[in-house]
């Protein structure tokens, strides 16, 4: 879809930045989420390739975040093919997105551009599932993400809002979380938050001599409200500083917002995913979803890798238990997944 026209983008960016570009989309479309991943790492390093050594290197990001050691891999190996690293942020640009911008020597923000914080939230076998909703589901487990925040808010409200000081009340509510969450889960979070503020400092190290900066940044970063909290560009300017952050240009705004349309418009971002939609009348559908790529330009052409997700969406007649009628669902298998560099249209 658009390739002929996402090409011509890409290549009217590096002229104005005389860069080259990569541009790298994790798809948040509801209920079909990506997430930034390490399998990505050897793509990039496939299309690095292709550019030899260069001055720069412009990487156009979208994601809604991911794995915060995929994102310290991303930038180590971007680092290695160029002189001076940029990120360009044309819409959204959370968590280890953020973290990817910490590691660029310069991050240019759309004005409708959005960083956040870097906090992660730890999946593990450990992990809770949630209330009510049984462990094995459907073939997969279920299990909920135990966020940095939501730990640290429930300390918080027991010792700031409820008044409880003493380490044996602390130690009370220390036992009623662990009963609740695996202490290994615990564990998994609190070493998450002290690695990811490590990256950071590694990260902004790269670029930034100044060591009460980078603190600042990472304090910063560290303690927003929510991992859903949203830095503008306005803010980002202020807490990072307009020598690192930068408004993108106003001549090349048109040329990066028109990108990112073509990518919403592949990978259906504003369109809620609804398998009962995309069966209507039908009772049996095969159908492949589009959710991440990665592209650059080779030449005259367009290098395109495309994580793509192909499911068989059947109506079946479930019985719950102690219900005697049955009643209409909707069966989901996947039949394959994964990266590919398929010519779009090719299934």
């Amino acid at each position: 879809m658009n390739e002929a026209e996402r090409l011509t983008l890409i290549t009217d960016i590096e002229a104005q930045r005389n860069a080259r570009v990569l541009t790298l989309v994790t798809g948040d479309r509801q209920g079909h989420e990506t997430r930034l991943a390490r399998d990505v790492i050897p793509l990039v390093y496939d299309h690095l390739r292709t550019f030899e050594h260069v001055s720069e290197i412009d990487l156009f990001l979208y994601t809604p975040g991911g794995d915060t050691l995929a994102a310290w891999g991303l930038v180590s190996l971007i680092r290695e093919y160029c002189d001076r690293f940029v990120v360009v942020v044309p819409f959204r640009c959370h968590s280890a997105g953020t973290l990817i911008g910490l590691g660029a020597d310069e991050i240019l923000v759309a004005p409708g551009g959005q960083l956040g914080p870097i906090d992660p939230s730890v999946s593990s076998p450990y992990n809770p599932a949630p209330p009510g909703v049984p462990v094995q589901a459907g073939g997969r487990i279920t299990l909920l993400p135990v966020s940095v925040e939501d730990m640290l808010g429930f300390l918080h409200l027991a010792k700031n809002e409820a008044g409880l000081k003493s380490e044996e009340q602390m130690a009370q509510v220390l036992g009623l979380m662990a009963d609740k969450v695996h202490p290994l889960a615990l564990g998994a979070v609190y070493r998450a938050r002290e690695h990811v503020n490590a990256f950071a400092r590694s990260l902004l190290r790269t670029h930034m001599d100044s060591e009460p900066r980078i603190e600042m940044i990472v304090d910063y970063l560290a303690k927003l409200p929510t991992h859903s909290y949203i830095i503008s560009r306005k803010e980002a300017l202020t807490v990072f500083g307009e020598d690192f952050v930068k408004p993108l240009e106003p001549e090349l705004e048109p040329t990066v917002w028109r990108l990112y349309k073509l990518y919403e418009r592949w990978f259906q971002l504003t369109d809620p995913y609804s398998a009962d939609a995309i069966l209507g009348a039908d009772n049996v559908v095969t159908v492949t979803f589009p959710r991440a790529s990665l592209e650059s330009r080779e030449g005259e052409q367009l290098k395109s890798h495309v994580f793509r997700t192909r499911k068989e969406l059947s109506r079946i007649q479930v019985t719950q238990p102690g219900m005697g009628a049955p009643i209409p669902g909707i069966q989901e298998r996947i039949i394959t997944e994964g990266w590919t560099n398929w010519p779009e249209g090719e299934s």
